[in-house]
């Protein structure tokens, strides 16, 4: 049975990486065919194809006679990002919306909107931290922890952190970016995000941000 599976995992991977890299990161399962033990399906519940989610629970099955096999269901994976956010946190006067992440190539960034409530503000965004601004860190269900290796505000983007001025109920697009990701990641217990407004730290936590 397991060397079936191999051969059935192997005979599809070999077919589809010819243009690009593919994988599954769950465990695959393979059964054979109950009438004709020539035949068996290999099951997956998330594909990747290129680093990015392509397609869920998918079924293909395989005919060991001519070596074919022949995809019996697979549905498009949903890679889109929100326009408006899905959760927000309040933190020092500022609303801080996260919209959604999206992994590619064991990279993810993770989408965000700020706004500064009734006025003006100043606000340092932390990624890997600078003089008195702290950091942003990421941890995934397996308890890894990750470094952001980006941040953007709006149109300007640092690998340490971003100071911008913030407009009074003006909201602005902002990213984090983490990589190096654990290929059996599949959301982040907690998305701890740190700002700065000048006068005070502030930690802003997201949790079960499945990507």
């Amino acid at each position: 049975m397991k060397l079936l599976k191999s051969i059935a995992a192997l005979a599809f991977m070999s077919f589809t990486c010819i243009v690009q890299q593919v994988y599954a990161l769950d465990d695959p399962s393979f059964s054979l065919n109950a009438n004709n033990s020539q035949k068996g399906t290999l099951t997956m519940n998330e594909l990747f194809i290129g680093g990015v989610k392509s397609h869920k629970n998918v079924k293909v099955e395989f005919d060991f006679n001519n070596s074919t096999f022949i995809i019996l269901q697979a549905t498009p994976a949903d890679n889109s990002i929100p326009a408006q956010a899905v959760e927000t946190q309040e933190a020092g006067g500022l609303s801080v919306g996260l919209r959604g992440c999206v992994s590619l190539d064991r990279s993810v960034t993770c989408h965000l909107l700020l706004t500064s409530n009734e006025f003006d503000r100043r606000i340092n965004f932390c990624g890997r931290g600078a003089d008195g601004c702290g950091v942003s860190t990421a941890f995934d269900e397996l308890g890894n922890q990750y470094s952001p290796i980006k941040v953007s505000l709006a149109n300007t983007e640092d690998g340490r952190e971003l100071d911008k001025q913030l407009i009074a109920d003006v909201t602005i697009e902002a990213t984090i970016v983490f990589d190096n990701l654990s290929t059996l990641a599949n959301e982040f217990s907690l998305l701890d995000l740190g700002i700065h407004d000048g006068a005070n730290a502030h930690r802003v936590k997201f949790r079960d941000v499945a990507f």
